[in-house]
């Protein structure tokens, strides 16, 4: 296995592992928005609200890096292959 190869996939498998954490993250500001919006705490719901918009900002960002460094790795193994 080529160094370039290990470093895109090891890449990827870190992209994954952060979305993963950040989406259960976002998942929690969701709870947390919809439990305080219920108890009528409206300001402590905004709050979380706008913690939960930075993170999927943060999630789609990451996706992106996630989208572009597969697209780098599959251009890779063509050029590899020729």
């Amino acid at each position: 296995m080529d160094m370039s190869v290990w470093l895109y996939e090891r890449t990827l498998e870190n992209l994954r592992i952060e979305l993963d954490r950040f989406e259960r993250l976002s998942f929690e500001k969701q709870d947390d928005f919809q439990r305080a919006t219920r108890r009528g705490a409206i300001s402590e719901a905004r709050q979380y609200r706008k913690e939960q918009l930075l993170i999927d900002e943060k999630i789609r960002l990451l996706t992106r890096e996630f989208i572009l460094t597969q697209r780098k790795l599959q251009a890779w193994r063509e050029n590899k292959e020729r």
